[in-house]
């Protein structure tokens, strides 16, 4: 079922990519398994490049590895789409301090 919606969104959305909240071992383990399901098919066309939300929080001077609060629709803890709901915000909010921060720090060299 997942592979089937990602092989849909890579047609509909080209250039997509995935990000996950911290990429070892679970997701990758999954997305391998995904992969070993139908090799012949899958080999080359799983999530590349696949970022990694803890290494952009990281960045943006955000602990990857505290426990943030949830809001009500990223709750309960530990359900997929709950996790992902909060993720995604996680990710949201890094990346809004690192637009905020170069905007005010136009020297920065750019990566």
């Amino acid at each position: 079922m997942f592979w089937r919606v990602w092989a849909d969104a890579k047609e509909t959305y080209p250039g997509i990519t995935m990000a996950v909240e911290c990429g070892w071992p679970v997701e990758a383990r999954f997305l391998n398994a995904c992969i070993d399901d139908d090799r012949g098919e899958r080999n080359w066309s799983g999530p590349y490049p696949m970022h990694e939300i803890a290494s952009i929080m990281l960045a943006a001077g955000m602990d990857p590895m505290a426990t943030y609060e949830r809001l009500p629709k990223e709750l309960p803890a530990h359900e997929p789409l709950a996790d992902a709901r909060q993720s995604a915000r996680l990710l949201a909010t890094a990346l809004k301090s690192l637009v905020n921060d170069e905007s005010s720090n136009p020297d920065r060299k750019q990566p």
